[in-house]
């Protein structure tokens, strides 16, 4: 008996220069993943859009591709996103009465990450130039920009 096995993939992307760390594990339904970073060119608009989350630092804007470099929007397991906060970013919350946030744009306006929904946690520490960071996993994405606000 002649039997093919194939092994899946993950991976593990880091952008350190914007604090951003991406763990995609083995996907159920393709045998390779990657990460893609999306250049945000309307950013200067969407940050603007009036909601109660202010964007205030872009994190990143990225998609997750299988070998073939179609979109993946389905994780199974959900994949989990690190961003780092600076002191700057919390201390601007603080000064505004708001607690440092974590959200992403859906493509009319910006939704902030849950803990219910998207197991968000946030963590304080001394990395660097780094003083705490969030983390979400996330099971379900389209391709939306991610932001540090309040």
């Amino acid at each position: 008996m002649n039997t093919k096995s194939s092994r899946k993939e993950g991976c593990f992307v880091e952008f350190p220069e914007k604090g951003v760390e991406i763990v995609v594990p083995p996907q159920q339904q393709v045998d390779k993943v990657s990460v893609e970073e999306i250049i945000t060119t309307n950013w200067d608009e969407i940050k603007e859009e009036k909601s109660d989350f202010i964007a205030k630092r872009e994190a990143l804007n990225f998609q997750v591709v299988d070998s073939s470099n179609t979109q993946l929007t389905d994780f199974d397991p959900p994949i989990e996103l690190k961003v780092n906060f600076t002191f700057d970013d919390l201390k601007e919350s603080i000064e505004n009465n708001k607690l440092i946030s974590l959200a992403f744009w859906n493509g009319s306006r910006w939704v902030r990450f849950t803990e219910k929904k998207h197991n968000l946690s946030v963590h304080l520490t001394k990395i660097n130039h780094w003083v705490g960071y969030f983390v979400v996993k996330i099971s379900n994405w389209g391709d939306p920009s991610v932001s540090v606000g309040r």
